[in-house]
């Protein structure tokens, strides 16, 4: 598996999230092209950057909209109920799948 500069995949880079949370919905799919991608430590988030802003994800769903790196940080940190609700959701539904 070959990572790029950035640290992905030409498949990460090129792939899309399965399930968008919230104002994620309005987000227009089609230029939805990965730049960069960090995880947070002892999270189960991952801060990725767009053209359009940077996302906080988990695995392949988009939990918020779009915004500044620093700000997406400071969500996390301030451990935000909508990400802590869609963690549980995707939790639910995985659990669902086994």
């Amino acid at each position: 598996m070959v990572k790029n500069t950035d640290g992905l995949t030409e498949n990460e880079k090129n792939s899309h999230t399965d399930t968008y949370f919230g104002n994620a919905s309005k987000i227009n799919k089609e230029d939805f092209s990965i730049q960069s991608s960090e995880h947070v430590e002892n999270t189960p988030f991952t801060i990725i950057g767009t053209p359009t802003g940077h996302f906080i994800t988990i695995g392949n769903n988009v939990v918020s909209e779009g915004m500044e790196k620093d700000q997406a940080l400071q969500k996390i940190n301030n451990k935000s109920w909508d990400l802590i609700t869609a963690y549980l959701i995707i939790l639910n539904k995985l659990n669902k799948t086994l």
